[in-house]
């Protein structure tokens, strides 16, 4: 009998559905190109000296001069923007006038053309879903065919349309590493979603900190929350290579609201040891009125761990806090500490022991004291511990 052939898997199926991604991603790269070029029909070139003489003639006294030279700027198109909207600013009226008589076309072209690029850049977005195929499937596509393109986006006129382009390099995560250097020079664009979204893609991106943090950390003074709270979760992301941000973080806090102030706590904790500047902030946390603010304080000064032994007392002190998440989190960064933190030894032995509160939920008791035992435990063999949790 002759030998068994091993069984081979089919991957036509993914083949095929790999060529129909990329057909797919690049006719929606030709439509978006056509319409990054189509800057409306240019009749005709002029240079910079001939279109400054035509917009003066917009103020000529001769009605068929006027005319002419507004027919003649209409053709030259896009390249005479600049300069008619400076003539917006003219003294003289007939030349405001019919200045904004000809970017009105202009800005009409625009809305139709941004909206096309919109309507292209949603396909793109939703490619994968489109063809039945999993999103995941869809980004070595997207990636290879659609970052340059993307790149050039995110430097749009329209603000919705360079927001779309950074939806999607935030969607491609570490396949759009190559849009890094266009991501972080739009932390400082016009518009406060795009410069948002950019902090968020910046963290899915993986990107390498020596590139990213100091965008990062001028981000932390945006004027919009939503930019200063993308800053600071992608710091977490990026962990104990963003340690250049401590010192911002910490006057970034005392400047907040609450969920800005959440963020920090907690990517102070994701940086872990290295924020051990952070520890004073932390430790001044843990009376916060918000015992979910005080919760994350504890879990922060936990994942810095030894470094942060100076929180010891305030820990100590968390142990009798009267919410059990609190408890919980005291005991576990306590254990974390090791044998930096052997004075909470009573205080955990205390916890321990304590009758259950009658205001609690039933498994809250034996869950902060199964914490607390493993604190002692993890503090009398003179190192620190994973979370209990875990």
């Amino acid at each position: 009998m002759g030998k068994s052939i091993p069984h081979q898997q089919d991957n036509t199926p993914k083949i095929a559905q790999d060529t129909r991604i990329q057909q797919e991603v690049q006719c929606l790269i030709k439509a978006i190109r056509r319409e990054r070029d189509d800057k409306g029909v240019v009749k005709r070139k002029a240079n910079k000296e001939e279109i400054q003489q035509l917009i003066t003639t917009l103020g000529s006294d001769s009605f068929q001069e006027r005319e002419a030279a507004s027919k003649e700027l209409e053709a030259i198109g896009y390249p005479a923007k600049p300069d008619l909207k400076k003539a917006l600013h003219d003294p003289d009226p007939e030349k405001v006038r019919r200045a904004e008589q000809i970017l009105d076309i202009f800005n009409a072209a625009d809305y139709q053309r941004s909206q096309n690029l919109l309507g292209y850049l949603h396909r793109l977005h939703n490619v994968g879903l489109s063809l039945d195929a999993p999103p995941i499937d869809a980004v070595p596509s997207l990636a290879k065919y659609a970052v340059p393109t993307l790149i050039e986006v995110l430097a749009d006129e329209n603000a919705d349309v360079r927001e779309s382009a950074a939806r999607i390099l935030w969607y491609m995560g570490p396949a759009a590493k190559a849009a890094l250097p266009a991501m972080i020079h739009a932390l400082k664009d016009d518009s406060p979603k795009v410069r948002s979204i950019s902090a968020a893609a910046l963290g899915s991106v993986g990107a390498e900190a020596r590139m990213v943090v100091p965008g990062l950390i001028e981000a932390l003074k945006d004027k919009v929350p939503d930019v200063r709270e993308s800053a600071v979760i992608t710091q977490g992301k990026i962990g104990p290579e963003a340690r250049a941000a401590v010192p911002d973080l910490i006057t970034a806090f005392k400047d907040n609201g609450s969920e800005a102030r959440m963020s920090i706590v907690i990517t102070l904790g994701k940086i872990g040891p290295k924020a051990r500047m952070g520890v004073p902030l932390l430790v001044e946390v843990l009376n916060d009125w918000n015992p979910e603010v005080r919760t994350v304080a504890a879990e922060s000064l936990g994942e810095i761990g030894p470094e942060a032994r100076a929180a010891v007392p305030g820990l100590i002190k968390a142990l009798k806090d009267y919410e059990p998440p609190v408890r919980e989190a005291a005991a576990i960064a306590l254990g974390r500490m090791g044998s930096v933190a052997r004075a909470a030894i009573p205080g955990l032995t205390a916890l321990m022991d304590a009758k259950p509160d009658k205001n609690e939920n039933d498994w809250w008791s034996p869950r902060v004291k199964r914490q607390a035992a493993a604190a002692i435990e993890a503090i009398k063999n003179g190192r620190g511990r994973t979370n209990a949790r875990e």
